[in-house]
């Protein structure tokens, strides 16, 4: 009897149905797998390296959690802002170091990376956004607290994808008279 049961237990864990489901993909990662297939196909070693890098950046990120979860937009658009700060600093560094070539490289990699980003709002339109809240929520000038106020107004807004945090925390302090 024992053995009888111990097999029916085998061949039930054997025909076992495991249902598998993913997170749906999003369109960022959809574009960079696009750009990652026209690179290979170009043979073009360079972009294939840097939407690897990207695509690394994503999966680790992604991975960072315990337990792992899938990246939504605003997550992956700041890991590629981060690799754009990344690029940036290093050629900024190469080029304190006089090797213009190596700098010349890491701004190509920016400026190539930048195009997986949504288009960024100008300091007109970061000031403009900035004084309406300014008169919406009242606060005191000239008060650092003031400024994180406002700070987090803007936030709540605006996604982070679409304004340098410190191009908006610089704007914010010279309107509200701190330093």
């Amino acid at each position: 009897m024992l053995a009888r049961k111990t097999i029916l237990n085998q061949l039930a864990q054997r025909s076992a149905v495991r249902f598998y489901s993913s997170a749906p993909t999003s369109a960022i990662r959809d574009l960079l797998k696009d750009e990652f297939k026209k690179a290979m196909k170009a043979k073009n070693m360079n972009d294939i390296n840097i939407v690897k890098s990207i695509m690394a950046d994503i999966t680790y990120h992604e991975k960072s959690f315990s337990p792992p979860k899938p990246a939504d937009d605003e997550s992956v658009y700041a890991v590629i802002q981060k690799a754009i700060n990344r690029r940036k600093e290093s050629a900024a560094q190469f080029q304190s170091g006089n090797r213009t070539d190596l700098a010349d490289k890491e701004t190509l990699e920016a400026e190539f990376i930048q195009k997986f980003l949504p288009a960024a709002l100008s300091n007109d339109e970061i000031k403009v956004i900035l004084e309406r809240l300014l008169k919406e929520l009242a606060v005191p000038q000239g008060d650092i607290k003031s400024v994180g106020k406002l700070l987090k107004a803007f936030w709540s807004e605006i996604a982070r994808s679409k304004a340098d945090g410190t191009l908006v925390a610089k704007i914010a302090k010279e309107l509200l008279g701190t330093k």
